[in-house]
């Protein structure tokens, strides 16, 4: 079998949203706006890539809001990521938001590294402690490699759905 260059895409979506409204602002209650800023890409190029695995940094997310909301982003993915018939497993790819900036930032908590599921899982939380807040968070993507990427060249694709809460 013949490996080609393999691209590891993950599309977000929020639940409110339609279908064509990707990397759009979603309303949340109590003032609380979360916004994708575009769908990350990992990629698959070298011998040592599949072997050893890739990890990249996206700015993924900006949060806007008012102040004293405290707010939390959970992520599932929809399934495995596919490439027609062939398959990599969702668990062999990890997240956390690795850090945040801009105005704002203090009483922020990022998760501990987790492993993507179908399962609502905790990313960021955070308390919004000025009138005017504008985070952006930046995850950091780890894919596994080894034998579960040995597949053809290609782009495998899965959803991932956020979820936020303005408490």
């Amino acid at each position: 079998m013949k490996y080609l260059a393999a691209l590891l895409t993950l599309f977000w979506v929020c639940p409110d949203a339609q279908a064509d409204d990707r990397d759009k602002p979603v309303e949340k209650p109590a003032a609380l706006t979360v916004t994708t800023l575009g769908s990350p890409t990992i990629s698959f190029v070298t011998v040592n890539d599949y072997k050893n695995g890739v990890t990249i940094n996206h700015n993924t997310f900006k949060v806007t809001g008012t102040l004293g909301l405290a707010w939390a982003i959970q992520v599932r993915a929809s399934g495995n990521l596919t490439n027609g018939s062939y398959t990599i497993p969702v668990s062999q790819v990890a997240m956390y938001a690795s850090s945040f900036s801009g105005t704002g930032v203090s009483l922020l908590t990022s998760s501990s590294e987790f492993f993507l599921s179908t399962v609502n899982q905790n990313l960021a939380t955070g308390l919004l402690t000025l009138l005017a807040i504008d985070i952006t968070v930046n995850v950091r993507y780890r894919a596994l490699g080894g034998p579960d990427f040995y597949k053809p060249g290609g782009n495998y694709t899965t959803t991932l759905t956020v979820t936020t809460t303005g408490l």
